[in-house]
């Protein structure tokens, strides 16, 4: 059942105002899904037209209303069919020019609601028309929430029913690695965001995303190879490390479906999950936050093609170099493991593994080399652009970098020792 947007406050007045206009509309005896369809079809005719938020709250209820009534009426449904591809058109449009701190209206949520009627179950859009699409809606979506949070909570709950909602039916369109990869990319800025509001949230969408997939892997198409996938995973698993405990939670439940996607693309047992799955504990030390890293690290390992690996250690260099704190801490486990070099820094007392983390931080962000114990690796051999890292990064930015420590420095400040060990910093 379809939650039905709620009116803002104060504006009951004026609702009463447009309902007797629409009344003496419908006067003429029009049928009411002939005069949607008549409405739709003027709203069409100047793509350019700027329509006030009156107008657009009533195109959008209109083909609401059609989709309704499409599913008793084949000459309605024929009609909407033919008009689907301008109608989607004209929502983005609509949808890309929302200022969300002026939408009492609520257009967003009645864009994405008509566009999830249109497409149920399926969404399928041409490819410039669906990135456009999905850009539009999560930016907006993320900044819609972030209002409401302060002010409606029900309508914060809605913005993320709808847009989950939106990104199943973009999924279901044609499942495959490609298209969960399309969609992950309009997250990264929000799950690598400076506000843990915006983490937390990015990730649990996307997580529910992710898991939703695994349902339709039975429907994937065959794309295993995709190398971005590498980069995907490193980004996504980096995310363990974060200071918020339910953002490392939801990481942790995120690499392991995503394993169990790429086993299944790969044709292999998806138990091999298994060996990602974390254990749970209230309070993580940041020492087992570590080993959940190297676990899951190790096992995508085993998992990732060649050219994923590649990509996966790239990005785990590039945190490395310009994350911040707990980013820079798990890309270097993640680059150990990924050359199935963890044990390096794991296999040690407890309280020497932050000293070893510090250390091999050090050599590679103040000192420009790697660590003795993975000169000469094969996959670091083959990956010029990952050498070349240890010169400024030149992948895109993954999120602020951190305050104190400086790539181009010659040591960590007294700053960033209690970050990275977890103990008070000498003086």
């Amino acid at each position: 059942m379809r939650r039905v947007i709620p009116s803002p406050a104060g504006e009951e007045l004026e609702e009463e105002e447009e309902d007797e206009e629409e009344e003496e509309e419908e006067e003429d005896g029009r049928a009411p899904e002939e005069a949607a369809l008549l409405l739709v079809k003027k709203h069409l005719q100047d793509p350019g037209e700027m329509l006030d938020g009156k107008d657009r709250q009533r195109f959008l209820l209109a083909i609401i209303s059609l989709t309704i009534a499409a599913d008793q009426s084949r000459e309605v449904a024929v009609e909407l069919e033919a008009l689907k591809v301008a109608v989607l058109e004209r929502i983005v449009d609509l949808m890309e020019t929302i200022s969300v701190e002026a939408d009492r209206k609520h257009i967003l949520a009645y864009s994405i609601d008509a566009i999830r009627c249109l497409s149920d179950p399926k969404l399928s859009l041409e490819p410039a028309l669906e990135s456009r699409l999905l850009r539009a809606a999560v930016e907006k979506s993320f900044l819609a929430i972030g209002r409401e949070t302060r002010r409606n909570q029900v309508m914060q709950r809605l913005y993320e029913e709808y847009l989950e909602g939106l990104l199943c039916c973009v999924l279901s369109s044609a499942p495959s690695l490609g298209k969960l990869y399309s969609i992950w990319e309009h997250f990264t800025s929000w799950i690598e965001a400076p506000d843990a509001q915006h983490r937390a949230l990015g990730m649990k969408i996307i997580t529910d995303t992710i898991a939703f997939a695994v349902q339709l892997l039975p429907q994937f198409e065959g794309s295993p190879d995709i190398p971005e996938v590498g980069d995907m995973a490193a980004r996504r698993g980096l995310t363990i490390n974060d200071p918020e405990e339910t953002i490392s939670c939801k990481a942790r439940a995120c690499m392991y479906l995503l394993a169990q996607i790429l086993l299944h693309q790969r044709g292999q047992d998806m138990r091999g999950a298994e060996e990602l799955r974390c254990k749970r504990q209230n309070e993580q030390s940041q020492v087992q936050k570590y080993r959940d890293l190297a676990r899951v690290g190790e096992g995508l390992r085993k998992i990732l093609l060649e050219e994923q690996r590649r990509a996966f250690l790239q990005r785990a260099l590039h945190a490395v170099h310009t994350g911040p704190i707990h980013i820079s801490q798990a890309g270097l486990v993640f680059l150990y493991a990924i050359l199935g070099e963890a044990s390096r820094l794991m296999e040690h007392k407890e309280k020497e593994i932050p000293i070893r983390v510090v250390n091999k931080l050090f050599i590679i962000t103040c000192l420009k080399e790697l660590p003795q114990d993975l000169q000469g690796h094969s996959l670091l051999v083959t990956s010029s652009s990952a050498l070349a890292s240890l010169q400024p990064p030149t992948l895109a930015p993954a999120a602020t970098p951190a305050d104190h420590l400086n790539p181009e420095g010659t040591s960590l400040s007294k700053y960033d020792l209690p970050n990275l060990t977890g103990s008070p910093a000498t003086t």
